[in-house]
């Protein structure tokens, strides 16, 4: 007797869990996957570690050109950890909703921008150029925040582990250990990382543990009364 050849909602059911994810306070049926370390770099260079630089930059406020390129990094990992339905699907159903014709931003992009290469620098340019960026608002980040953030902190393991509670201290406290015993920062770190993420973790942990060590002591050598044991 032949089988019935598996179809890939089928196969997706199997492989990956069906998670409970808020859309607009609605809870909402999908499939999801979390996401390993070559995933999660394929969707950009971010930390999920955030520094007193990083608190000061946020709450001066960032630009615009720095908010487009978080929400794409965060639009990415939604786009990877989603597999029933696709982010384009999803996509389709709101505009649907919102009566929004995507196409149509699309060609009012296309033509901004044909009119901003032309035009000399100055108070006019500056104008359309936000206009340009507010049309990247309209079409790729439409998507209710509570979905959006409810997905990357799954996608990322981020309330499986403690690496909120990670900090500048700590960090660099492990690069000094480090620097002693010849090893990384992550090795003197001891937190719960999820299993699928931790290699992402780990090299979070090291990258951001001797940027602060450098900043702090100026040289990769460290100061010698902070470096040497006892």
């Amino acid at each position: 007797m032949s089988k019935k050849p598996i179809s890939a909602d089928d196969l997706a059911d199997q492989l990956f869990p069906v998670v409970m994810v808020p859309f607009n306070g609605i809870m909402t049926p999908v499939i999801l996957r979390e996401l390993n370390q070559v995933q999660i770099k394929h969707c950009g260079d971010f930390s999920l570690i955030e520094t007193a630089k990083d608190r000061s930059i946020r709450n001066n406020k960032i630009g615009e050109k720095q908010e487009l390129e978080y929400l794409k990094k965060m639009y990415s990992v939604t786009r990877t950890a989603l597999v029933v339905p696709k982010l384009d699907e999803v996509y389709e159903f709101t505009d649907k909703k919102a009566r929004v014709n995507r196409d149509e931003i699309k060609k009012e992009l296309i033509e901004l921008k044909r009119t901003v290469s032309e035009m000399k620098r100055g108070p006019q340019r500056s104008e359309i150029e936000k206009e340009i960026n507010y049309k990247y608002y309209d079409i790729d980040f439409i998507l209710p925040d509570d979905f959006i953030s409810f997905i990357v902190s799954y996608a990322l393991g981020i309330d499986k582990s403690n690496i909120k509670m990670v900090t500048e201290e700590i960090l660099i406290e492990a690069a000094i250990l480090a620097k002693r015993g010849g090893d990384n920062p992550a090795d003197h770190i001891s937190g719960v990382w999820p299993e699928v993420q931790k290699q992402f973790y780990c090299d979070d942990l090291n990258k951001r543990s001797w940027v602060l060590f450098d900043e702090k002591y100026g040289s990769k050598k460290g100061r010698k009364k902070d470096l040497v044991a006892g």
